[in-house]
């Protein structure tokens, strides 16, 4: 994941997920961050991404200064964005956007049939109550490192998404 995406072109971002894919060859998968303003700029990206062959897409929400923090407004986004590919969702959510989703909407955005994941930068009783209702139906992954061993005892968190790459547990 391209933390600092905002900082590169839309083409610059397209070229850094061509390298990632031929470094990787097809040894690990690739979480394309696809994050956009506009959710056409974001289909766009996410187009290009499933044509290399990237399995899942990762979605910030955005900034507010735009589209505001109407639930309304960002059930719209993400459906928007998630109806025109394939592609698995990973919902990023972090309050450094500037506001915060409820568990309640996050679990509706779950409802989403391709979202798969959702990366909650949140408060541990956030994150559980997130659990608690999504239950299976997607990964609720904690990315606060210092609570890593804890999701992965209580919780059987078996991944966490930090800094520029994710780092998987193998049970």
């Amino acid at each position: 994941r391209l933390q600092q995406y905002w900082l590169v072109t839309s083409e610059q971002r397209r070229r850094v997920v061509g390298l990632a894919v031929g470094e990787v060859d097809g040894a690990v998968p690739i979480i394309n961050r696809c994050a956009h303003t506009s959710p056409r700029q974001a289909i766009e990206l996410a187009r290009h991404a499933a044509e290399l062959g990237v399995p899942f897409l990762d979605l910030v929400p955005p900034d507010p200064q735009f589209v505001g923090a109407d639930p309304h407004v960002l059930v719209r986004y993400y459906t928007t964005i998630a109806e025109q590919t394939e592609l698995g969702v990973i919902l990023f959510h972090t309050p450094g956007v500037g506001y915060t989703m409820s568990p309640e909407l996050l679990a509706e955005l779950a409802e989403i049939p391709n979202v798969c994941g959702i990366d909650n930068g949140m408060p541990l009783d956030h994150t559980n109550k997130l659990r608690d209702l999504v239950g299976d139906s997607v990964l609720v992954v904690d990315p606060i490192e210092d609570r890593c061993l804890l999701n992965m005892l209580e919780h059987g968190q078996q991944v966490i998404f930090t800094g520029d790459s994710p780092l998987l547990h193998s049970a």
